[in-house]
């Protein structure tokens, strides 16, 4: 006769017959019923008897099935047959930043992948230059893009402005800001000249006047006479040179003549500024005008307010002379 072997697990035994439990469904060992056949977790018993892998947005436990959306509305699964609520999570387009977190709405110029593709919080900032129009976007493929010479910009109306330093065309391009407009930010508004007492320094500012400059609005500035713009700064033309009207540049004194050892800011901007040396007075041009020159005076000639003057009844001096020199004369009695 032979032996009675025990019942397996996953099957029941009556009449001397194994049956195996049917898809889905398990039993314990040494069972006897049918109804000792219970589903697995992941699926639920249907109205027919059956076992079934439980459906997207539910988990089943003890046959039963339960909706993720009964702890946060915008719950789901990620695939079928989910065994417990662990397995809830934040539907495409929406994120949460924990496991106890409830699910909110992806931001705009976010996108929100389900939470199987990345680690929470599963909201991933838009790639630069990239947006979207409205929250809620999923994947990465939702993205809208700006075009090249464009950046993201959410406050004007199009999303995409051109870039800081350059300005809409007519055919709506953007163009480079020329000299003397410029513009600081990125926005669709044109470009713009610089306000007074401001210079362009490229596309995308100004820089304020140096110290004794002055500009007009759209306009270069300009030094005070007798400073001139020197390294970025105004500055008063160097001891021995004069501020030259028609260059607007400082030039050296002429010949014989200097400022005396001042910097030329505060005498007259011009080459009057520039004295002659002792010994030498202004001449006169071909036309008997004064002329700018530096001539000396001759022997017997001393130089006297500016001008030469004949030297007086006994007295004599060198040439290129301040000081008259008394010539003393021996009388006969």
């Amino acid at each position: 006769m032979d032996a009675c072997l025990a019942c397996a697990a996953g099957s029941f035994c009556a009449n001397n017959l194994q049956t195996v439990c049917n898809a889905a469904s398990h039993s314990q060992a040494n069972n006897s019923s049918a109804a000792a056949c219970i589903c697995t977790a992941g699926n639920f018993l249907t109205g027919a008897g059956a076992c079934a892998p439980c459906l997207v947005g539910s988990y089943c436990v003890n046959e039963g099935q339960t909706q993720c959306s009964t702890h946060d509305a915008p719950f789901t699964t990620a695939t079928t047959g989910a065994a417990s609520k662990d397995e809830c999570v934040c539907a495409a387009g929406r994120f949460r930043l924990t496991l106890s977190d409830l699910c909110k709405p992806c931001p705009c110029h976010f996108v929100c992948p389900v939470e199987s593709a990345v680690v929470l919080p599963n909201v991933v900032a838009c790639a630069a230059g990239a947006f979207t129009f409205a929250p809620g976007w999923a994947l990465a493929s939702d993205y809208q893009l700006c075009a090249p010479e464009r950046v993201f910009n959410q406050q004007t109306s199009s999303q995409c402005a051109c870039h800081r330093g350059s300005e809409v065309a007519g055919n709506n391009t953007c163009t480079p800001c020329l000299s003397p407009i410029m513009k600081a930010n990125n926005t669709n508004a044109q470009c713009q000249p610089c306000a007074s007492n401001f210079e362009w320094r490229n596309p995308t500012s100004c820089a304020a006047c140096p110290l004794h400059a002055t500009a007009a609005a759209a306009g270069a500035c300009v030094c005070t006479a007798p400073r001139v713009r020197q390294g970025g700064l105004c500055q008063a033309c160097a001891a021995g040179s004069y501020l030259e009207a028609a260059t607007v540049q400082c030039a050296s004194c002429p010949a014989h003549s200097g400022t005396r050892g001042d910097a030329n800011v505060d005498t007259m901007p011009a080459v009057d500024s520039c004295v002659c040396d002792a010994g030498y007075v202004r001449g006169n041009d071909d036309a008997g005008n004064a002329s700018a020159h530096c001539v000396s005076c001759v022997a017997g000639i001393f130089k006297h307010n500016g001008a030469c003057m004949a030297c007086p009844a006994g007295a004599t001096s060198n040439a290129t002379s301040e000081r008259v020199r008394v010539r003393h004369v021996h009388m006969q009695g």
